[in-house]
């Protein structure tokens, strides 16, 4: 496991920024462009943060929604806990053939598909029972670490977290910043993570 400490230690002689009694970047700086990089992360390579919730489902109708505090991304329906395997569909297929699902008597879940509406949003086929539970898989939102937390990332990943760390603090520094190398460590962030940058990241705080 891997701390965010890990990759500041890693950030700082590159930055040449190694006495802690004159750091141009604090501590609370850095962390923060830590926690910015998995962000960035997150959405490159979202399936390292996926998580499973329970899901207590509303009775006696196919209209659902996941709810989680942590919630980026719903995925989808696994199961039904301690049950089935909920198998994904559509709306169009559940009205061709299955007619009258909307209305069906309430049983055990078979098959779920997602709302055109809402991503947060899904229907079960057959409508939901008394107090059925499903499994469902999402992105979660990172959280904030501290410095010393073990973050959700293992220490492979403290190397790209470095640069982007660097990559940050060369942007900000007080004399004016360094672009290009700003923008050659980023690129070697998104290297390292088999990518490169999207169009959209994480805005800078």
């Amino acid at each position: 496991m891997a701390t965010l400490q890990d990759a500041i230690d890693i950030a700082r002689p590159i930055i040449n920024d190694i006495n802690p009694a004159a750091y141009r970047w604090s501590d609370a700086d850095l962390t923060q462009y830590g926690n910015d990089a998995l962000d960035a992360i997150c959405e490159v390579m979202p399936q390292l943060f996926y998580k499973l919730a329970e899901i207590t489902c509303i009775t006696d109708t196919p209209n659902q929604q996941f709810s989680v505090a942590d919630n980026k991304k719903f995925i989808g329906l696994l199961n039904v806990k301690g049950g089935n395997v909920i198998n994904k569909t559509t709306v169009e297929m559940l009205d061709a053939f299955k007619q009258g699902w909307r209305s069906a008597a309430s049983a055990t879940a078979t098959d779920w598909a997602p709302a055109d509406d809402d991503p947060n949003r899904f229907y079960i086929y057959p409508p939901a029972p008394v107090s059925q539970v499903v499994v469902g898989k999402y992105v979660s939102i990172p959280q904030e670490y501290a410095i010393s937390d073990t973050h959700i990332l293992d220490n492979t990943y403290t190397p790209p977290i470095a640069e982007y760390i660097i990559s940050r603090a060369l942007d900000r520094q007080t004399d004016g910043g360094d672009p290009q190398l700003a923008d050659k460590h980023l690129a070697r962030f998104y290297a390292m993570l088999g990518t490169t940058k999207p169009n959209i990241i994480p805005p800078k705080q």
